[in-house]
Order: structure tokens, then C-alpha cells, then sequence
């Protein structure tokens, strides 16, 4: 790995580092973070990557880095990660659909026809309608 950057940030107890690494295929997190775990002789719980990017048709791969001094000032400095709600967990209730009643006839009217109905009810609202007597036509 080439070190472009290495900023000691003493306040948050971390070393931000920007480097190059070399790799056949896009480096994992888990691999670059036991590779710089055992360069800077440091425990994996201490590192954050926060990227990796690649250049199109090469095999370099620029890195940006946080390690910390311990892994308490790790937990303290960086946000926890959002957990998942497991498949057993709490989802929204769903609620149950309620069907329309029967009409007269005994027949159910589908849905949709309901809806289109109601709409063709419904008076256009922001439309103005004119008629021949509010124009100031006379009608004799």
C-alpha cells in the first residue's frame, strides 16, 4: 500500500489516511481491513473504511481510512450502523380490506365501477361554465 496522506487528528483519537492499493480484483473490506490491520499493527475493530475506488481499466484502487487508537474512541466518534428489523420482528399491522356490501339484485358491483361512478358524480371544480344569457347577449 502507498501512503499519499496520513493526518494525525488528535481530538478524535484517528489517523485519516489516503493511500493506493494494488489488487488483481476489487479489494474487499474485510481483506483491506486485515491488510491494514497488520501494517499498522492494529486490531480490525479500530479501522474504518469509509471508501474504495477503482480506475476504470486499472488495477489501483485509492482508499480513505480512519483508524483509531482504540475501539472505544471508534464507538465514540462514529455513528452506529442502522439495524435491520429481523423477519420475525415488529412490521405495520396490516389492515383487513372491506368488501362492499351486496345491492338490491344480489350482484356485487366490482370496485373500479364504484370508483368511476363517484368520479361522474363529481362537478369539475376551477372550471367556469358560461352560459348564452351571462355573455350580455339579449335573447329576444
Amino acid at each position: 500500500m502507498k501512503i499519499l496522506e496520513d493526518i494525525k487528528n488528535p481530538l478524535y483519537q484517528r489517523r485519516e489516511i489516503k493511500g493506493i492499493i494494488s489488487s488483481d480484483k476489487n479489494p474487499s473490506i474485510a481483506d483491506t481491513s486485515k491488510e491494514l490491520s497488520e501494517q499498522f499493527k492494529t486490531g480490525e475493530d479500530a479501522i474504518v473504511i469509509s471508501q474504495i475506488k477503482g480506475g476504470f481499466g486499472t488495477n489501483k484502487f485509492r482508499i480513505t481510512v480512519r483508524i483509531y487508537d482504540s475501539k472505544e474512541a471508534r464507538e465514540s466518534a462514529e455513528p452506529a450502523p442502522k439495524e435491520e428489523p429481523k423477519e420475525g420482528g415488529e412490521k405495520p399491522a396490516e389492515q383487513p380490506v372491506e368488501q362492499p356490501a351486496p345491492t338490491e339484485g344480489g350482484e356485487e358491483k366490482p370496485a373500479a365501477e364504484e370508483k368511476k361512478e363517484e368520479k361522474a358524480e363529481e362537478k369539475p371544480t376551477g372550471e367556469k361554465v358560461e352560459e348564452a344569457g351571462e355573455k350580455g347577449e339579449k335573447n329576444e
